[in-house]
């Protein structure tokens, strides 16, 4: 699988990815379905003109105060914010019950914003109980800003017979994700814009904080938030086209801290995260091959109970600095082959492959590249890592150590010292190394053995 010669876009530095290839996408001239649809809505501010039915409490022509809006119609909208309006909505308390039909389409969500619309939710209660009943969306331009507000989404029942369908109107995520539930706490979509500040953000299952038919471009921020997943779910994703940033946030879920797709962008600072399974797992599914998922983590904690990161046949870029993480089944990452029916082919060219950046850390489990259709690189600067490294190209700062628990095989790409290198008794290190470098095979302090293998450029 490796071959001893730099990967196809060579090793990558912290503070952003490198020589990354084109995306091109092929000219089918395929669009995202327009989903525009005639919202019916408890209140509805569009275009100047304002309609409300049985909400209880006095609306402004610019904001409310205290307003109560509950709705059992599952067609029917509760806060809706349409065409340029602007509006302020504090101390709301909105309860839909009943299942929605279509969440991509917006109907049947407890506030939404839409087509350029700008609102903001102050100290606002807003609970869903319903099949795609999204507590709060925002799509087309819309802009959405929450502080100090919770939101509650504890799904429903499907109706008899329901059989998945992927794309607009599915009513569950898609299986091979292996998640539960059947509504998410928030969608954003379609040039929208949301930020979250000091909330409570609770899904049931499916996803906390999701993103989805970017169309091009779409940005979720959330900052000092509580997000919590209570049965297999993601506290927030990053799919296509989207950028995704979560400051001093603590996410606790059943299954996923983070699910990424395609060309997409996730930072996290100071965050912490406890997951049933994963961190992040990042996949490509009906993409182009030379799609990259970007992943930035700066501080905080990371604590799972299997792999923190899974790759399945997706390019990424992951650069974390001073984290502290910790796997329950002591595997920091892997990267496999991804079985969806829907994951995207690669061809005969080359791709970026999966890349992870190690910075100032500490930190102990294997990295593990199973992906035969892309190389792995690490990079460690100002890192000590315990675990073992399996099919991966390895550079390490003069200021790096790896001990391996297991037995390894590693390019190394330019110059090593042996005194970099450790592992006990029964553990090989096999280290191929281009003709410049000067490690030499030895045994190792700990009674491990480094085996170095020099070869010429172009060799096997």
């Amino acid at each position: 699988m490796l071959e001893n010669g730099r990967p196809p876009f060579g090793m990558q530095v912290s503070g952003g990815s490198r020589n990354r290839p084109a995306v091109i996408y092929p000219d089918n001239n395929w669009t995202w379905p327009d989903l525009r649809t005639d919202i019916r809505a408890v209140v509805k501010l569009e275009y100047g003109s304002c309609s409300a039915n049985e909400a209880a409490g006095e609306l402004g022509p610019h904001r409310a105060e205290d307003i109560t809006i509950k709705s059992e119609d599952g067609a029917r909208n509760g806060f809706y914010v349409k065409g340029g309006e602007k509006y302020v909505l504090s101390g709301a308390t909105i309860e839909m019950i009943g299942n929605g039909s279509d969440d991509f389409t917006g109907v049947g969500a407890g506030v939404m914003v839409d087509e350029g619309g700008e609102l903001v939710l102050r100290g606002c209660d807003i609970q869903t109980a319903g099949v795609v009943r999204p507590c709060t969306l925002a799509t087309r331009g819309g802009v959405l800003r929450i502080y100090g507000c919770r939101l509650t989404a504890s799904g429903g029942t499907l109706p008899e017979g329901y059989v998945f369908r992927p794309g607009r109107g599915m009513l569950v995520p898609p299986p091979a994700l292996g998640l539960s539930g059947n509504c998410r706490a928030h969608l954003s979509m379609d040039h929208s814009r949301t930020y979250f500040y000091d909330s409570e953000i609770v899904a049931e299952g499916w996803g906390a904080l999701s993103t989805d038919a970017g169309n091009g471009y779409v940005y979720l921020e959330a900052n000092r938030c509580g997000i919590e997943v209570r049965s297999p779910g993601y506290a927030a994703s990053a799919d296509g086209d989207c950028h995704v940033v979560l400051n001093d946030c603590r996410l606790e879920t059943a299954s996923h801290g983070l699910i990424m797709s395609g060309l997409s962008e996730c930072a996290l600072r100071n965050t912490s995260v406890r997951s049933g399974r994963h961190f992040a797992m990042i996949h490509n599914v009906k993409g182009v091959p030379t799609e990259v998922a970007e992943l930035t983590v700066t501080g905080g904690e990371i604590e799972t109970a299997r792999e923190c990161f899974l790759l399945k046949s997706a390019n990424t870029y992951l650069d974390l600095v001073g984290v502290t993480i910790k796997s329950g089944c002591n595997v920091l990452l892997r990267a496999a082959v991804n079985f969806d029916e829907y994951a995207t082919r690669v061809g005969s060219e080359p791709v970026f492959g999966n890349n992870l950046v190690l910075s100032d850390m500490e930190l102990e489990g294997d990295i593990i590249n199973e992906d035969t259709d892309r190389t792995l690189t690490v990079t460690l600067n100002g890192t000590l890592l315990r675990g073992a490294v399996k099919e991966a190209y390895l550079t390490m700062d003069p200021s790096s150590r790896w001990i391996s628990s297991g037995d390894s095989t590693v390019i190394v790409m330019g110059d090593a010292a042996e005194s970099q290198f450790d592992a006990p008794p029964g553990v090989t290190i096999t280290a191929d190394v281009g003709e410049d470098c000067r490690l030499r095979s030895c045994v190792l302090p700990l009674g491990g053995t480094l085996l170095v293998r020099q070869r010429k450029k172009g060799e096997s």
